[in-house]
């Protein structure tokens, strides 16, 4: 014997493929280049350094202006 759908059954299953989808295009990504560089330590904690962080966003050469700012202080 055939089960046929139902109108409820069809729009459950809508729904429960629309719920499936969304749970798929929000979990998160791990081609972000800030998951690249992300760090984890021992306990867990996710970190992040800050002279990566700099040249992802395009600041790469910020680093060493606060180096030559630091050593020019020491003079």
């Amino acid at each position: 014997m055939r089960h046929s759908s139902t109108a409820a059954d069809i729009f459950m299953r809508q729904n429960l493929k629309e719920s499936i989808m969304e749970l798929i295009s929000s979990a998160p990504s791990t081609d972000s280049p800030f998951d690249q560089i992300k760090k984890i330590d021992e306990q867990g904690n996710e970190y992040w350094l800050a002279t990566e962080l700099l040249a992802l966003l395009g600041w790469g050469r910020a680093g060493e202006a606060v180096t030559r700012g630091k050593l020019n202080s020491l003079v």
